[in-house]
């Protein structure tokens, strides 16, 4: 048995793993605001200062946001 830290212990033999609800808590509260994070930068600035036609939106994750542009830079397109 090896104790990992003061929340998780894992057992070698019976390959048995147990962690403390709060520190998995924890990290589902990480990736929602992440999340909330990369869709407010959508929908607060991609949506309301860059015209839909010149900006295509490739793949959104966890973590990241894809996107095209029609022109070589963002203060190309963003509108004011």
């Amino acid at each position: 048995m090896r104790v990992c830290d003061s929340r998780c212990i894992r057992n070698h033999k019976s390959k048995d793993t147990r962690y403390d609800t709060q520190v998995l808590s924890s990290w589902d509260l990480v990736y929602q605001l992440t999340k909330l994070r990369i869709l407010k930068f959508y929908h607060d600035f991609l949506d309301r200062f860059v015209y839909r036609k010149d900006f295509k939106l490739i793949q959104m994750d966890t973590e990241s946001l894809y996107f095209a542009l029609s022109a070589n830079k963002l203060k190309e397109v963003v509108k004011l």
